[in-house]
């Protein structure tokens, strides 16, 4: 990993006041690795289960890195997804999105009443074997 970063706000939430860059630039282990890559371009929309790598722009070279992209919550990965596109476009050699918490939304119409994904989600989750059997 070269470098750690957060999914922008799409909501004009500067880079530097971002709740989640800030806790990372916080921990002395990551701090030195933690910058704000990417931005928002204003009047460029995500969204749901659409993949918009244009609609982020990256704000420093990345040519060759490994970057870690967090992002808060995970809908349904749109933001984050194209997020990881635009730093991919950019030039990063490879990006983990690694999000810190998924909003399960069973009523969402995302998925048909007999989806799996709604028998999953009521499982304990195992690793060897989720969602897959």
């Amino acid at each position: 990993m070269d470098r750690i970063t957060v999914v922008p706000s799409t909501r004009g939430v500067p880079p530097d006041t971002q709740p989640l860059r800030r806790v990372l630039s916080l921990i002395p282990p990551l701090e030195e690795h933690t910058a704000a890559l990417l931005r928002h371009v204003p009047g460029q929309k995500v969204g749901r289960q659409e993949y918009q790598p244009g609609a982020f722009e990256c704000v420093v070279p990345v040519d060759g890195q490994r970057i870690i992209l967090i992002e808060d919550t995970w809908v349904t990965g749109a933001k984050a997804v194209s997020a990881a596109g635009a730093l991919l476009a950019a030039g990063a050699e490879n990006v983990l999105i690694m999000p810190m918490g998924r909003m399960v939304q069973p009523k969402s119409g995302y998925y048909p009443e007999d989806h799996p994904y709604f028998e999953w989600i009521d499982r304990p989750y195992d690793f060897q074997h989720w969602p897959l059997d």
